[in-house]
């Protein structure tokens, strides 16, 4: 298993990117093109936080409601991503489907798919559903965190899973999108 990650030259995307922290370092860390997605009503922050970092024109921001064609639509125009990083998403069991729907669109064959959560009672049905849509899930590392650095609910165990997605693709699957544009 890899201890680091390689951004360099990549084109990477965070679903449910809350205030984007993973995908900004991304960018960063060399990425060439870097997306954050999220609901609408988070959008403005995180392209504050975008323009504070002077990433603008390197790191877009748009709409994505997981599982939402329409939605969807912007995104899959533009390409699949060498890397999928999500943080903190596996809250619901029932919003996996559309995070299953939504990462088979973004990925294509190679994409590396990560995600870190806090460790929490319904973390297993979340990834039980993923496996259900064909995703092999694989635990990469769970760290548990010192007393000094603790969070407020008392929860300090975390744990990184590379997400697999499922291989076959029908011969119904829409042909590869064109190239990233400049954002």
């Amino acid at each position: 298993m890899p201890t680091h990650l390689d951004f360099q030259g990549k084109t990477v995307i965070e679903i449910g990117a809350g205030a984007g922290l993973p995908c900004l370092t991304a960018a960063l860390l060399g990425a060439t093109r870097v997306l954050l997605t999220d609901v609408q009503q988070l959008l403005p922050g995180l392209l504050n936080n975008v323009e504070d970092n002077g990433l603008m024109g390197k790191v877009g921001v748009k709409e994505l409601v997981w599982g939402s064609d329409e939605s969807m639509s912007g995104i899959t125009n533009l390409k699949t991503f060498d890397m999928v990083l999500m943080s903190d998403v596996l809250f619901d069991s029932e919003e996996m489907i559309g995070l299953g729907k939504t990462l088979k669109r973004v990925c294509g064959e190679g994409t590396q798919v990560w995600g870190a959560t806090e460790m929490r009672p319904y973390r297993g049905e979340c990834l039980d559903e993923l496996r259900g849509q064909g995703f092999r899930v694989v635990e990469v590392e769970t760290s548990q965190l010192s007393v000094d650095e603790a969070v407020e609910d008392g929860n300090t165990t975390f744990s990184i899973f590379e997400i697999k997605p499922p291989v076959a693709h029908n011969s119904e699957s829409p042909p590869p999108p064109p190239p990233i544009p400049e954002f």
